[in-house]
């Protein structure tokens, strides 16, 4: 037996996210504890489940004995302790090790009572997909796999004696799993009991799983452990060079960056926003400084005072558009309870009005089955704007109208004067979606699971129970139908919802791979037709990355060690085939291909890897990665950018809506 070392791992709680920065930031995890992670996340949960504990009345080593008995010796007295009952399973990963032609795994188990849920984990492969082996509520022991949301039940041994249970070494429990000639054998303290048929072997990674309050040690198994080795296909794809290097001391932000020509030089400047606290609310922000940058680094002006930074869950609201159509880009962005418009070139305010006034509480939200979140900011006269997009909403042939949201329910349409419209109540997510879906000049809106005319109209409403983080939609004005659905489809990333594809005649696909939190769609695969969808999920089960061919069928899923994944298709040859971006760590980040082979790598040089956006700042046809965290922005691009005219130039989303919870999409272009 190989045992799992707990001695390297520091004494005290396994720290644990349970907020939603992960969504979009790249947070490394904390060394001390060697890549162990709990991949059950869920924002109603404790801050940290697991504990890293020391008993100094147990002699009980972690380290294989010298002997090669594979039992532990005396030595040490590491454990793992789970802290909390809970109504939800929770499990704890052994970091990236893999185990291969394994045969048997084991641990020992102390928790209160044998009849809660605690046991072993194995055959890893995500937190949506495994083996595990428990003790049971009936007061037996249970042998599942986990499928989904689902655990089906392989074997089971009920009616256990547990006269002893508190006898002998403490309490001490072992549970064991082996692999022997074709059966699948269950042990309880080294005796049988159950066997079943099995073929389908146990490699993958092993962990802990519990429901109540327990202890572990003596985490084994007669394997061998490799760490992954990531198959590379870079010979075939250019590497990345540096190209810029931008400090932003001071005026520095998160993800809360936009792009857009400021300066008329057909290229697009940065914008960055920071966010700046309303008085009278908790939790309530709007922008703050503002500071315009040409790609070069050169400051082109700054609005307001710069405050220090950390990241922000959520978005600003704040775009960069030509809202007057004067022909020249503004910056609009909500400050407090006004909508400013500021010159792009100069950042000087030129006409500007009071966000919209604040609606009583609608009823709908109080017997909408659809209904999330509070009613953020009813303690306000006026609404706090959470984001803003633009649409046609007039067929002026230009994206002008503005649409300004709060959290989660209340949207408004006004004019590019900021005079009122209309105005929406319902399920919106998080940043609707515009675009002319029915070919009449004027853009329809996709506003969470309403589905709305240019009048502000509702064409249809999905009631399911959770909201849309991203939207698309599509066919519309130069998109081509590449999905082939003859008419216009929108697809949405719906959290627990799971990927939806719904039409305006009641057809609706739902693809369930977790709590689906981030999208985008593109021609990955250069062998197959139409568009694939690369989704990762978040909440729940977090970090795991899917790609769906265009009907909808899984082609690979698999638990990335690294959250914050963007996903976003990235022309980096200038052929048609996109790559997938994922993030800027340096080990685990870079472009991936559709198989999920990571094929250009981010160089270890100390860049940030915070944040990361993909665009072509300099006009050369091929993308540039973005990288930047509040002291520094670093661009990146293909070490062959400018040689030769790019085959391929995609359509992308319009630089005037962004957002972090918006789809990335590509489409087949020039």
């Amino acid at each position: 037996m190989k045992a799992v070392s707990l001695d390297d791992l520091a004494l005290g709680d396994v720290p644990r996210r349970n907020d939603p920065l992960g969504e979009f930031h790249c947070i490394r995890s904390d060394p001390r504890y060697a890549g162990w992670h709990e991949p059950t996340l869920h924002w109603t949960w404790q801050s940290s489940n697991w504990r890293v504990g020391e008993d100094a009345g147990t002699a009980v080593s972690s380290r294989q004995s010298a002997e090669g008995s594979g039992r532990m010796t005396a030595g040490s007295s590491r454990f793992i302790e789970q802290l909390h009952e809970s109504r939800y399973t929770n499990t704890l990963i052994v970091n990236d090790t893999q185990w291969r032609k394994v045969r048997c795994v084991e641990v020992e188990v102390l928790c209160p009572s044998p009849t809660q849920e605690a046991g072993l984990v194995f055959a890893y492969h995500t937190a949506l997909d495994y083996l595990c082996f428990h003790f049971d509520v009936g007061g037996g022991v249970k042998l599942s796999r986990r499928k989904g949301e689902q655990f089906e039940v392989l074997a089971e041994a009920r009616c256990l004696d547990f006269a002893r249970y508190d006898s002998g070494d403490g309490g001490w429990r072992r549970l064991g799993v082996c692999c022997e000639r074709g059966k699948l054998i269950g042990l309880l303290d080294d005796e049988e009991v159950f066997s079943i048929p099995w073929r389908m072997g146990l490699d993958g990674r092993i962990g802990l799983l519990a429901n109540c309050p327990g202890r572990f040690r003596r985490l084994q198994a007669d394997a061998k452990a490799v760490q992954p080795r990531r198959k590379r296909r870079m010979a075939g794809y250019p590497k990345m060079r540096l190209v810029r290097k931008i400090a932003t001391p001071g005026f520095g932000a998160c993800r809360q960056i936009r792009f857009g020509d400021l300066t008329g030089d057909g290229r697009p400047d940065i914008v960055l926003a920071q966010r700046a606290p309303i008085e009278g609310g908790e939790g309530y922000y709007s922008v703050g400084c503002l500071t315009a940058l040409t790609p070069e680094g050169e400051v082109l002006w700054q609005s307001g005072s710069p405050t220090p930074q950390t990241p922000l869950a959520g978005d600003l609201p704040f775009q960069v558009n030509d809202i007057d159509g004067d022909g020249r880009n503004e910056v609009i962005a909500v400050r407090g309870f006004e909508i400013q418009v500021l010159d792009g070139a100069t950042g000087k305010l030129k006409f500007a009005a009071p966000t919209p006034e604040r609606p009583e509480h609608h009823p709908l939200l109080k017997r909408s089955i659809s209904y999330f979140g509070s009613p953020d900011g009813h303690e306000f006269p006026l609404v706090v704007a959470d984001s803003i997009r633009f649409a046609d909403l007039a067929g002026r042939g230009a994206a002008r109208d503005l649409l300004l949201k709060d959290r989660y329910h209340h949207l408004w349409a006004l004019s590019p004067d900021l005079h009122p419209l209309w105005a929406w109540v319902g399920n919106l997510g998080h940043f609707p979606f515009a675009a002319d879906l029915d070919g009449d000049g004027r853009d329809e809106v996709i506003a969470g699971y309403h589905w709305l005319t240019a009048d502000g109209r509702d064409l249809q409403n999905l009631h399911l129970g959770d909201h849309a983080d991203a939207i698309f939609a599509m066919p519309f004005p130069g998109s081509g139908d590449p999905q082939g659905w003859g008419e216009p489809k929108a697809v949405r990333a719906g959290g627990d919802d799971g990927l939806l594809i719904s039409g305006l005649h009641g057809d609706l696909l739902a693809v369930h791979h977790g709590h689906v939190q981030r999208l985008s769609i593109a021609h990955f695969r250069p062998d197959a037709p139409g568009l694939e969808y690369a989704l990762c999920t978040y909440w729940g089960a977090p970090g795991i990355v899917a790609l769906l061919d265009s009907t909808g069928k899984l082609l690979w899923s698999r638990e990335h060690p690294v959250c914050g994944n963007t996903l976003q298709p990235v022309n980096w040859t200038g052929e048609a085939e996109a790559l997938i971006y994922f993030s800027a760590h340096a080990e685990h980040g870079g472009l991936f291909d559709w198989r999920g082979e990571q094929v250009v790598s981010f160089p270890d040089d100390g860049h940030p890897e915070l944040c990361s956006e993909v665009l072509d700042l300099f006009g050369t046809g091929r993308d540039n990665l973005i990288v930047w965290d509040p002291a520094q922005v670093w661009i990146y691009e293909p070490v062959d950018a400018g040689q030769g005219r790019p085959a391929h130039r995609p359509l992308r989303p319009p630089l005037h809506s962004w957002s972090n919870y918006m789809c990335y999409w590509s489409l087949p272009g020039g």
